[in-house]
């Protein structure tokens, strides 16, 4: 019995399925109803353009203090890959939503069995219009704060799970402080998770 890749399809196969559902939504929003973006999306895309051409690496966003400008250096790094167009800028989002994806699963998972797991992931793969929409946005901070987030839901069980090991609970607790400070950096809609926590 071992780990293969038609084991591992097998067992992962529902998952695949919805993700790529989910993935096959969010490229079809972006090529046709939000193709273009808006200008608070442009901010984003010029300050990433800086920074792929190593001009200026911004902090912030650009008269928006309250955001920074984590998203801008993942879309940087998608420019020097696949060049500059507002495409290449929305898939900066991309790796956020598949961290969503995931830790959405692994929440309903550890929380509710498989059957919810599946169903978690279902909803916000393929769910409400909205979410699906701002999932797809370079705003500085919707889908990154819903990854930053959920992870930190996550390590909280594990945190709980490890109580009783000084060790591990220390090393979660750094863990937990280093995300929570970044996704306060990227936007402070983060809070009602940290309050939460």
């Amino acid at each position: 019995m071992g780990w293969g890749p038609k084991k591992i399809l097998q067992k992962w196969f529902y998952i695949w399925v919805i993700v790529a559902f989910g993935f096959g939504l969010r490229i079809l929003l972006v090529l046709t109803v939000d193709r273009f973006g808006d200008a608070d999306e442009a901010v984003f895309g010029l300050m990433a353009l800086h920074i792929s051409r190593l001009k200026e690496f911004p902090v912030y966003c650009w008269e928006a203090q309250y955001a920074g400008a984590l998203i801008s250096y993942v879309a940087a790094l998608i420019y020097k890959i696949l060049g500059v167009s507002p495409f290449s800028l929305k898939l900066a989002t991309f790796p956020f939503v598949a961290g969503i994806f995931y830790t959405t699963y692994a929440l309903g998972y550890r929380l509710g069995g498989k059957a919810v797991g599946y169903l978690s992931l279902l909803w916000v793969a393929l769910g409400p219009s909205l979410l699906n929409l701002y999932s797809v946005k370079v705003l500085g901070g919707y889908p990154e704060t819903l990854f930053f987030g959920n992870l930190l839901l996550l390590l909280c069980l594990s945190l709980i799970k490890h109580e009783r090991a000084e060790d591990a609970g220390t090393r979660f607790l750094w863990l937990m402080g280093f995300i929570s400070g970044l996704a306060m950096w990227t936007l402070f809609m983060i809070i009602p998770y940290l309050v939460t926590l």
